[in-house]
């Protein structure tokens, strides 16, 4: 019987074998210990690349869950700043409301002020004619007193000329 010892490999055959039998198989024996020791390497590597992909999407996992915290903060700060803007908005608005009413208030206090003095110049040029008016009502009332008392002056020097032609005449 024939022990054959190749590397790690040991065989025993129960019939009887060749020399270039026992050499053959000791060949591919190694050639398959070297193809397994490849396969090997290749097999740590390919752990060794799943453990740095592994890691890498680990990497990227926990990039991308700080990024998207910090997207959520940015959000809810914009947020948080558009509504104090959209409260800013309001309150112009308001102001502007109340600017405009304000304006509008104006100009009707503008035109009744232009009324107003529209009304005082013409009961002032009505006071200036009544008081014209009055000095002629005055003049006119002196003038028909003077008349009168001309009239009745003239009336008494008639009748003291009738009465004393009428006395002179009996």
């Amino acid at each position: 019987m024939g022990v054959v010892t190749v590397g790690l490999w040991a065989w025993s055959w129960a019939w009887p074998c060749t020399d270039a039998e026992v050499l053959l198989r000791a060949v591919q024996v190694s050639a398959y210990e070297a193809q397994l020791a490849r396969l090997r390497a290749l097999l740590e590597r390919g752990e060794a690349h799943r453990q740095t992909l592994e890691y890498e999407v680990a990497v990227v996992k926990r990039d991308a869950a700080a990024q998207r915290t910090c997207s959520e903060d940015k959000m809810a700060d914009l947020l948080k700043h558009n509504q104090q803007l959209e409260g800013k908005l309001t309150v112009c608005v308001c102001l502007s409301r109340v600017q405009k009413e304000q304006e509008r208030r104006a100009e009707e206090l503008r035109v009744k002020t232009s009324e107003l003095k529209t009304r005082t110049d013409r009961v002032e040029e009505l006071e200036r004619e009544v008081e014209v008016r009055t000095r002629t009502d005055r003049d006119l009332e002196e003038n028909v007193e003077s008349e009168r008392a001309a009239h009745l002056e003239s009336k008494f020097n008639s009748e003291i000329i009738q009465v004393s032609g009428g006395v002179g005449g009996l």
